[in-house]
């Protein structure tokens, strides 16, 4: 579905499979500033002088990803417990 939005079916069939990899790679990329952009439409109207961003300093974080903490799935659920125990239900 992705890449008949940006490329032929046809021309996208004949390729290798590393080049169809990049190709998809490619497209995901452009669907997701696509995605973003709309996004940064919908807040746009709600951004004053103090808070204004183009969309370039809108999309940089998005694209640069934070390195990811690998922890245990005790670490995690420990975490998740201490959460649950600090929140006051009602």
């Amino acid at each position: 579905m992705i890449f008949h939005k940006y490329y032929s079916l046809d021309f996208v069939m004949k390729m290798r499979l590393r080049q169809m990899s990049r190709l998809l790679l490619e497209a995901l990329l452009k669907q997701q500033k696509e995605e973003a952009y709309q996004l940064y439409l919908a807040l746009r109207p709600n951004m004053t002088e103090e808070n204004y961003q183009t969309f370039d300093e809108f999309y940089e974080p998005l694209i640069n990803n934070e390195e990811v903490e690998n922890k245990t799935s005790g670490e995690i659920l420990s975490e998740v417990k201490d959460l649950l125990n600090s929140h006051t239900w009602r």
